[in-house]
This record gives C-alpha cells, sequence and structure tokens, in this order.
C-alpha cells in the first residue's frame, strides 16, 4: 500500500525577533519520523498551502522553509537586509536543531538564494552542507537590471506570465500563487519595488566563491524559458568571475513557484542533483 505524504508531513512554526517585533514563519517536514538530510528555501510568498503541497511531493528527510515574509519589513527596504538575515539564520538554526544526518544538502529557490548563500559561506555553518542547488537564482545576473531595476523586472515578470498562461487552467497551485501575490504584495507596491530593487542588486559571487572553494558540489538548475533569471546570463556572470559551476537547463520551463506543475520539474532535478 502506498504511503499517505499528507499524514507524514508536519508543520511546525517558529518565530524571530526584528526589531521590536516577533514574526512567525512556518517549516514543513516531508516526514516527521525521518532524519533530515536536505533543507528547502523557497521563494518569495512561497507561503501558506504552497510549502504543504510541496512537503508531501517530496522524500523522506526534507525540511521546506517558506518564503521570507519580506513584506514585513519596512516600506523603504532600509532593514531587508537586517530583516533577510534575522529570518534566514532563525529558520537554518532552528533545522539544525532537529534530528537530522551530520551534513545536509541545501535547495535554495529563487529570492532565498542570496541571503542562504551568504549565511552558509560563513566559517559555522560551511561544515555542514553536503551539497548545494540553487534553483532559478536571484543574485547571479545582476548586471541584466542595471540602473532601471525594477522597470526591467516587471517587464521581464510579463514576458515569464505569457510561458505560464496555458498551465493555468489546469494548475490549481499556480492559480493560488497569483492569488497569494496579489493579496499579500499586489502588482503595484511601493514598498516591494523597493525591497525587490535591492535583491536585483545583489551579486552572490562572493560567497559562492567561498563555498566551492570548500569543495562543496554546487550546481545552477534554471528553466530553459526562465525570462527573470535566464540561464545564459547566469553563465555569463559565472564565465566572468571564473567559476566553474554546472548550470542545467530545464526544457520548455519558465520562472516558476516550486510546487506549480512547472515549478515541479525543476524541484525533480534539485532533489535528483543533491545525492550525485
Amino acid at each position: 500500500m502506498p504511503l499517505n505524504r499528507r499524514t507524514l508531513t508536519k508543520e511546525l512554526l517558529f518565530e524571530f525577533s526584528h526589531g521590536d517585533e516577533s514574526i512567525q514563519y512556518s517549516i514543513w517536514l516531508s516526514d516527521s519520523s525521518a532524519p533530515i538530510n536536505c533543507v528547502v528555501f523557497l521563494g518569495t510568498v512561497q507561503i501558506g498551502k504552497l510549502p504543504a503541497w510541496i512537503a508531501r511531493d517530496c522524500p523522506p528527510g526534507v525540511a521546506i522553509i517558506q518564503g521570507a515574509p519580506h513584506w514585513k519589513a519596512k516600506t523603504d527596504a532600509s532593514d531587508l537586509y537586517e530583516f533577510m538575515h534575522h529570518f534566514t539564520e532563525s529558520a537554518l538554526a532552528n533545522v539544525l536543531n532537529m534530528h537530522r544526518a551530520a551534513r545536509i544538502s541545501i535547495i535554495t529557490d529563487s529570492q532565498a538564494t542570496p541571503k542562504a548563500l551568504e549565511i552558509l559561506s560563513k566559517g559555522n555553518y560551511i561544515g555542514i552542507v553536503a551539497s548545494l542547488v540553487l534553483v532559478q537564482p536571484l543574485s547571479l545576473n545582476p548586471k541584466a537590471f542595471g540602473v532601471n531595476g525594477i522597470e526591467t523586472l516587471k517587464a521581464r515578470v510579463k514576458s515569464n506570465l505569457r510561458h505560464q498562461l496555458s498551465f493555468i487552467p489546469i494548475d490549481r497551485r499556480l492559480i493560488y500563487n497569483h492569488r497569494q501575490i496579489l493579496r499579500v504584495i499586489g502588482y503595484d507596491n511601493a514598498a516591494a519595488d523597493a525591497q525587490y530593487a535591492l535583491g536585483l542588486a545583489t551579486d552572490s559571487i562572493e560567497p559562492l566563491k567561498k563555498l566551492r572553494a570548500a569543495h562543496i558540489p554546487i550546481t545552477i538548475v534554471c528553466g530553459e524559458k526562465d525570462e527573470l533569471f535566464p540561464p545564459h546570463e547566469i553563465e555569463e556572470h559565472l564565465q566572468e568571475n571564473n567559476l566553474d559551476i554546472s548550470v542545467l537547463v530545464v526544457k520548455n520551463t519558465p520562472h516558476s513557484p516550486l510546487p506549480t506543475k512547472q515549478g515541479m520539474r525543476l524541484f525533480r532535478q534539485a532533489l535528483e542533483i543533491r545525492h550525485e
């Protein structure tokens, strides 16, 4: 009889402190009885049902950290760097305090990548990383956004959406994700613009070099039709910085939330790569 993933998954609630506020977030376990051997950092607005859905699609031993609730930072993004650091380090520390393997694989998704790389490249964390897979990562093509980063991003989001249109009628997870974005952020939000502009200007080459120097296996997984962070732009940035890191391109796939049908094509590749 096949296992019921719904009964094996478990949501754990945690809080992190930022200023005078305590902010709640969730970590989902794909199997609450299995030691953790893989940690997944989800991208922006992948909250609510989305982490639960992806947990049910994972093998045992995976911890899924919801997307950072960045909309709770200041509207001018002046504290965003500190906010993301507090969230990411709190989530990672809580996972490491659970029953886990001595070394774990890390999968980062999109906007979760820059801060995760920065923290993992530090001496007190680098030794626990068995392998690293970056899925459709932010911060590895910063030159593409230049001085008009937000305008470029919005144009690219529209182009990327065209690749998703045929899936909207058949993918309830994609519909749910777009509703979450509208509810939490909206598509014309000055605070979100300020926060995303800061993210687009981030360059993760230096922490990536540190992790590579530690001989950690690193792979990047991108969709062929990713209009936000196209594979060729990431490859060019790596080459310019003399970083020999493999970029796996998944055919006919746009930038996508991982729990969706198209996103799962990327995520399944990431899960397979971590064992190689």
